[in-house]
């Protein structure tokens, strides 16, 4: 369930776009535990309405055919903000790399991308 606007500290919203299954459901609840306000997407243009709305401080993906796409909707929203967002691809055995996104092997880089999260914008991945 969304957290209201309002209750909303320090800008922690993140989009997480995949297929919603088991993995999915235990990352947003790891996510929601770390103090994240997870909002689930699977399908793209859901995902693009809410990268607009909501312009979230992270975006983690696993469905990489929308990546070049996505990266170039949030530079757009987030032209304002002081820190550029998070963005991560989470990946299985066979890592891509796609300009502007760090990539994490899931679940087995499942702390890994915890951390990454938690650093504010002065640290560097």
């Amino acid at each position: 369930m969304p957290v209201p606007d309002e209750l909303v500290a320090d800008d922690r919203r993140l989009l997480l776009f995949s297929l919603q299954d088991s993995s999915t459901r235990e990352l947003a609840a790891d996510l929601r535990r770390n103090n994240w306000d997870v909002v689930l997407a699977d399908d793209p243009v859901q995902l693009g309405y809410l990268m607009a709305k909501d312009k979230p401080s992270a975006l983690l993906m696993m469905d990489l055919n929308y990546a070049d796409v996505a990266a170039r909707i949030m530079k757009e929203v987030s032209k304002d903000r002081s820190a550029p967002p998070k963005m991560a691809l989470l990946q299985g055995n066979q890592r891509e790399i796609h300009d502007g996104w760090d990539s994490f092997q899931w679940p087995e880089q499942r702390q890994l991308l915890l951390d990454y999260l938690a650093q504010d914008g002065s640290e560097s991945h």
